[in-house]
């Protein structure tokens, strides 16, 4: 019995190993921030490495955790590009009648008011006939105009109308067939952030970051402008003449004429 126990107390001890950080970060820019979709081929490169790892010392049978579990992070990327590849193409594809019925399916009214439909049966014959619906192809609202002149129900819907107009002109250059909807009605959260990413982070494999060109934005141009400002006036400082005043030898008229009354009050205070 005490043989036993003595056995199970001689638990043998894991040897962990970590795999190559260098080329666990190519791996993530080649598979994941480059939009690939190659789950098998990522698989691979991932199992090649572990076996490196575990060769690499003896006895070692562990690979670390942390790093098990971000290769499965990556794994569950490539998987999202799959999905945001099958979800693009699906759009590129689609008909322009599946355009207008999903148009058609996202008009609504807006908040608080009330369709054509309801106020034909809650306003009197003589009051509904001053009711007209909005002009915005997405909002079906019926409202009363305060001139003849008037389309829409409010200024963001005659706005939102401009931007459908415009969103039916770029579509019409990337898919089969435009639509006027916004990008929020049709393509999902994960696609849009995943469009983001890559747009983010698009870059040629095997370029450094230091190699990539950005456009600077606002606020490094401000400060390129606000350095350039430090740097005139630190010449113009050094360039400039600097005059000593030794206060003992002036008096406080002189004092009062050079640095005036508060500096003289300060000095008068310290004494």
């Amino acid at each position: 019995m005490k043989t036993n126990v003595a056995e199970k107390l001689k638990k043998k001890k894991h040897v962990v190993v970590k795999c190559d950080y260098e080329r666990i970060k190519q791996l993530k820019h080649q598979y994941t921030l480059a939009g690939m979709t190659d789950f098998e081929e990522l698989a691979e490169e991932i199992e090649s490495e572990i076996y490196k790892a575990l060769d690499s010392k003896v006895d070692a049978d562990r690979i670390n955790r942390k790093q098990l579990e971000y290769f499965g992070s990556m794994l569950d990327s490539v998987a999202l590009n799959i999905e945001r590849k099958a979800e693009m193409l699906e759009i590129q594809e689609r008909s322009a009648e599946e355009w207008r019925q999903l148009e058609y399916e996202y008009a609504r009214v807006k908040p608080g008011g009330y369709s054509m439909l309801t106020l034909e049966h809650i306003k009197a014959p003589h009051i509904f006939a001053k009711y007209q619906e909005c002009a915005h192809r997405f909002c079906i609202t019926g409202f009363r105009p305060a001139n003849g002149k008037q389309k829409y129900c409010c200024p963001e819907c005659a706005e939102a109308e401009k931007n459908a107009r415009k969103e039916f002109k770029r579509t019409s250059k990337l898919y089969a067939n435009g639509t006027y909807l916004p990008v929020l009605a049709y393509k999902s959260r994960t696609l849009q952030h995943m469009d983001k990413q890559y747009k983010d982070h698009e870059r040629v494999f095997g370029i450094s970051v230091q190699e990539r060109t950005t456009k600077p934005n606002r606020r490094s141009r401000e400060r390129a402008i606000r350095k350039q400002q430090i740097e005139r006036e630190a010449t113009c400082a050094v360039g400039s003449k600097v005059t000593t005043y030794k206060l003992s030898d002036m008096s406080d008229a002189e004092i009062k004429e050079k640095f005036g009354d508060s500096f003289l009050a300060s000095l008068r205070k310290k004494a």
